[in-house]
């Protein structure tokens, strides 16, 4: 949901991009930099240190959001590129996931049924970009929507409303549906570029 207000968000953010090119960062930096923060972020879910995980996956977060805008300004946007933003984006993912999972303050049925449902979204995403018909950021809710959620829930948290496990079942539920929308999505991407290409063939 929050992925359609993506140029909205980047068309403000232009500013903060002109100065960390002046500062001489590069995507790839903002990149593993991010990647780093939810790690911290991650064990800090782990060891139960709240406050210092959601100000670490809120970094995170974004600094991630900059990496892209920052590769368009730049006239830097390139295939490693989006290799190194997805792939790094998946490790902190897994990291998160992995410290709010180890950390107790959930149960490992809510939090496995969350990571499943975020690796199926996140695979959805990409599958499409495999497939040829461009990324698919679609669907009931994504990355930015998934780290806002575990960031309220960790708010929350830190306030003595245990909502921590409540929003692993939120996530689980959502990414789920988030990949069988996607699928359903992409199905129908593929068929209208299999028509064209028999119309295509037909006519030629």
């Amino acid at each position: 949901m929050l992925a359609d207000y993506r140029q909205s968000f980047e068309r403000r953010i232009i500013p903060v991009i002109a100065i960390l090119n002046w500062a001489g960062f590069t995507p790839n930096k903002l990149s593993a930099l991010a990647l780093v923060l939810a790690m911290l972020s991650a064990f800090n879910y782990y060891v139960n240190h709240l406050v210092l995980a959601l100000t670490f996956l809120i970094s995170s977060a974004l600094l991630d959001a900059l990496d892209g805008p920052l590769a368009r300004m730049l006239n830097k946007a390139s295939l490693r590129g989006d290799l190194v933003d997805h792939t790094f984006d998946r490790f902190a993912d897994a990291a998160v996931m992995a410290g709010i999972i180890l950390s107790g303050l959930v149960s490992h049925e809510a939090g496995l049924f969350a990571f499943i449902g975020t690796m199926l979204t996140s695979y959805m995403g990409t599958q499409a970009q495999a497939l040829g018909v461009g990324r698919v950021y679609g669907g009931l809710s994504g990355r930015a929507d998934r780290i806002a959620i575990i960031a309220t829930a960790t708010f929350l948290q830190i306030l003595g409303h245990p909502m921590l496990n409540f929003a692993m079942l939120v996530l689980g539920i959502l990414g789920v549906a988030t990949a069988v929308q996607r699928f359903i999505i992409i199905y129908e991407m593929l068929d209208q570029e299999e028509r064209r290409e028999e119309v295509v063939q037909k006519t030629s």
